[in-house]
């Protein structure tokens, strides 16, 4: 599987990946309501693959809200991610 990422964006290991419940672009356009509301209320989160290529994540806005607080705390010189 080729990984490619933004400037300065560390691609997760497959595992980290592998976690995640996987859905195709074709399911997801079937089932997006039963995906939504988990990933909202339960903090589900879901890789949506196209052509078995993993291609964007759902999750929900408080899991969202959590990984962009911690960015912004890693890129503090000062911060927990400092070494």
């Amino acid at each position: 599987m080729t990984q490619r990422a933004a400037k300065g964006v560390t691609m997760p290991d497959a595992d980290e990946l592998d976690r995640l419940t996987h859905v195709t672009v074709t399911d997801l356009r079937i089932v997006l309501r039963a995906i939504l509301e988990p990933a909202h209320f339960y903090n589900r989160r879901y890789l949506v693959e196209r052509n078995a290529e993993p291609f964007v994540v759902i999750l929900g806005v408080r899991d969202y809200l959590a990984l962009v607080q911690a960015a912004t705390l890693c890129q503090d010189a000062s911060g927990p991610c400092a070494q």
